[in-house]
């Protein structure tokens, strides 16, 4: 649902959803370690990259970064973890309802440093790599960038680093935006504070 709006409460941290999360990272990182990567490091960093493509390229097109679309990006990532878009996905996958997925993904999309201990390195190296891009394929299109955005609402400071070097380098408008209502959601999600409420996940 992408239209639907985000609360104050989902920067919150919510355990249940964290299980949940927990669960899917171990499975896929068990098939990595057995089938493709052999070093723990290794794999870490491959699935920190993975989130964030999968969350950039949800974001890409877009005039602005929206919490909307990170979540359903993240989403995207936890199915895939799963083998959700294959014949025969992980029996987890039967048990992500709806309701349950958007709460995993909200979560994950808030807390994704919790998750990924070098999720700000990885994504600040990609934002870098990004701007490294010669002037013509770097600026167009740097405003629907995807990964310029999520870096803007994830990394302190760099909305305003990414677009002082895009106009250094003849952009004539910002690039990388964030809502002030998302950015304040998402420095929010810092640390772990626990909702009063959470419900159960259905």
């Amino acid at each position: 649902m992408k239209g639907s709006l985000h609360s104050d409460s989902d920067a919150l941290f919510n355990d249940m959803a964290h299980e949940v999360i927990r669960k899917v990272l171990n499975i896929a990182e068990d098939k990595l370690l057995q089938a493709q990567i052999d070093d723990p490091v290794e794999v870490e960093e491959y699935l920190c990259r993975f989130f964030i493509e999968e969350c950039a390229g949800m974001i890409e097109g877009a005039s602005c970064f929206t919490q909307v679309d990170a979540t359903l990006g993240a989403e995207s990532y936890l199915m895939k973890c799963l083998g959700g878009f294959f014949e025969r996905p992980h029996r987890l996958y039967r048990t992500l309802t709806p309701p349950k997925l958007r709460a995993c993904g909200t979560q994950l999309s808030y807390h994704s440093s919790y998750y990924f201990p070098r999720y700000r390195a990885i994504l600040t190296q990609r934002y870098i790599e990004e701007l490294q891009k010669p002037d013509h394929a770097v600026l167009v299109g740097a405003g629907s960038n995807g990964v310029f955005h999520l870096a803007a609402a994830s990394l302190p400071g760099v909305e305003e680093e990414i677009n002082r070097e895009l106009r250094r380098r003849g952009l004539t408008h910002d690039a990388a935006k964030v809502p002030v209502s998302d950015l304040a959601r998402r420095k929010q999600a810092s640390g772990r504070p626990k909702l009063l409420d959470q419900g159960k996940l259905q």
